[in-house]
């Protein structure tokens, strides 16, 4: 197993997660991920752009790893991680986002649902972009 391989595949994981977590920040509030909740997604379609030329640049990273320097469970995260970021690339090719509204999904019922999770402790906690991790729910 090489180390390079390996930290590489962390890396790029781990900068995925938190891309994603930044392009749905609803999402990471409701998993309490709070550095996120002054934040709504943004359908504008330079956002949407942007969004699709990051997958782009997570799939040229993830094509440079060498799955034969990795061990087993390295590898189902290297596909996993490729699987994700290729839907990720056909539905914002499709525009999927911006065609997502019925009675039981969108933004008229995500919205209604952040309540249950966005923790508001006091009105600088309000204010604030980052949200410690004394302000989850519990």
């Amino acid at each position: 197993m090489s180390p390079t391989d390996t930290q590489t595949l962390d890396a790029i994981a781990a900068d995925y997660w938190t891309a994603l977590m930044g392009r749905y920040p609803t999402w990471a509030t409701s998993v309490s991920i709070h550095v996120h909740d002054s934040r709504l997604e943004d359908l504008r379609p330079e956002a949407l752009t942007a969004w699709q030329l990051q997958l782009e640049a997570f799939r040229t990273r993830l094509s440079l790893v060498n799955a034969a320097g990795l061990s087993e469970r390295q590898r189902v995260t290297l596909e996993m991680l490729r699987h994700e970021v290729e839907m990720g690339l056909v539905m914002s090719r499709l525009g999927a986002e911006t065609w997502s509204l019925d009675q039981l999904g969108g933004p008229q019922v995500g919205l209604l649902d952040l309540v249950r999770v966005h923790v508001v402790k006091d009105a600088a906690s309000a204010r604030s972009e980052e949200h410690t991790s004394e302000l989850q729910s519990p």
